[in-house]
């Protein structure tokens, strides 16, 4: 199974039926607010990141949950403020770049140099 990369040329569309198996995958623990927990990616994963089917190709479920509540994220990436690669929750995931995800790994003291 081939995994898509942030720069696909597809648009990320998600039918009903493919929702519906998305969420079949998610563990949605659901607090006082939705905001506040982590709903984990159940399903296959690749370096801790979730991998849904979709249309023939493998997507990043972070990417499909974006796409579900908010559209198709282009070539942006979808970063975690949670920092939980299984998290899919909505309300945890934001766009950006490159650039944009390694200045969130600094500020968060999770970018390791090699020796």
């Amino acid at each position: 199974m081939r995994l898509v990369k942030e720069k696909n040329k597809g648009a990320l569309q998600v039918d009903e039926i493919d929702k519906a198996r998305f969420w079949s995958k998610v563990d949605v623990r659901l607090t006082n607010s939705a905001e506040k927990s982590c709903w984990e990616w159940q399903g296959r994963k690749h370096k801790g990141y979730g991998q849904f089917q979709l249309n023939g190709r493998c997507h990043y479920a972070p990417r499909v949950s974006w796409a579900i509540f908010n559209g198709d994220p282009g070539e942006m990436r979808v970063l975690h403020k949670c920092d939980n690669p299984p998290c899919v929750n909505p309300y945890h995931l934001f766009l950006g770049n490159s650039k944009d995800n390694v200045d969130d790994c600094l500020q968060k003291g999770r970018f390791h140099r090699g020796a």
